[in-house]
């Protein structure tokens, strides 16, 4: 799970932590979402009357979700007011590319007809080869856009029980083979939370 150093889940209210969970389509967001109680949030939702839309759409990060930790049904009315600081952590998710691919093969698999195009268009941008570097380099501009807005960060392996991983384990991990798949679990590797700001 998660380590609530990072994200405090026992916050409650507006002052409560707002979390982008950060990953390509099919990397798991939905599915570690639900498992770790967030609370996702929408502009169009009653409970964010008032709330800029620049909420969401900063930074201008692909493919995230903005939840929070605390359930905002029971927020006070009118909670949000040019004084309100909203907090934003975030949460890279992300796992080896082959695996990725067969989470996306799988989702193609079960969606409904209307979302068959999408996935087709994401896989024509990653085959293999050179675009298992591609998939890479997409998590790099993530971190460089979190930085730019100074949004603290952890990198989470969306498998398993969700280790907590340095960047630089992070990145081999994405590029990690099938054939290292079993090594890498078992082997322990440092782990540790990126330094608040």
């Amino acid at each position: 799970m998660v380590s609530s150093k990072f994200i405090t889940a026992n916050d409650i209210g507006p002052s409560a932590a707002w979390v982008l969970i950060c990953g390509p389509t099919c990397i798991g967001k939905t599915h570690f979402r639900n498992i770790h109680k967030f609370y996702k949030t929408s502009p169009g939702m009653s409970e964010f009357k008032g709330v800029p839309k620049s909420v969401w759409e900063e930074p201008a990060v692909d493919h995230h979700n903005l939840v929070t930790t605390s359930n905002f049904k029971h927020w006070p009315p009118g909670w949000f007011s040019k004084n309100s600081i909203i907090r934003k952590r975030a949460i890279i998710l992300g796992a080896p590319y082959f695996i990725w691919k067969k989470r996306v093969k799988e989702r193609r698999r079960k969606c409904p007809q209307r979302s068959i195009g999408h996935l087709d268009s994401v896989m024509a941008n990653f085959t293999d080869g050179e675009h298992a570097q591609t998939f890479k380099e997409n998590y790099i501009k993530y971190i460089r856009e979190l930085d730019e807005y100074n949004i603290p960060y952890i990198f989470v392996d969306n498998r398993n029980d969700y280790p907590i991983l340095d960047e630089s384990n992070f990145l081999i991990m994405l590029s990690q083979s099938q054939a290292g798949h079993a090594y890498w679990h078992r082997n322990e590797f440092n782990v540790y939370q990126r330094k608040i700001k």
